[in-house]
């Protein structure tokens, strides 16, 4: 996958449309690849912080989880009609 794909996939997702708009997540993707590629060529120091990837995956753990209850409560409120 290149970063135009990903950068086209993360602006569909929030609904952007417009070029200026994918435009800033290639930028910010652009980041994210430069700090976990700096992280990744400097040697293990043998801390126990979480790597970018680690962090960004648990974000994505946590969101699932959040979006998954949000959409039980709206499937309860449809049935109860409330």
């Amino acid at each position: 996958m290149t970063i135009q794909t990903l950068a086209s996939k993360v602006a569909k997702v929030e609904g952007k449309k417009s070029q200026a708009s994918i435009g800033d997540v290639r930028e910010i993707l652009a980041i994210l690849a430069d700090l976990i590629y700096a992280e990744e060529s400097q040697p293990y120091t043998g801390s126990e912080s979480a790597t970018i990837a680690e962090a960004l995956y648990a974000e994505g753990e946590k969101r699932a989880k959040k979006a998954a209850k949000t959409s039980k409560k709206k499937s309860s409120k449809k049935k109860t009609g409330k």
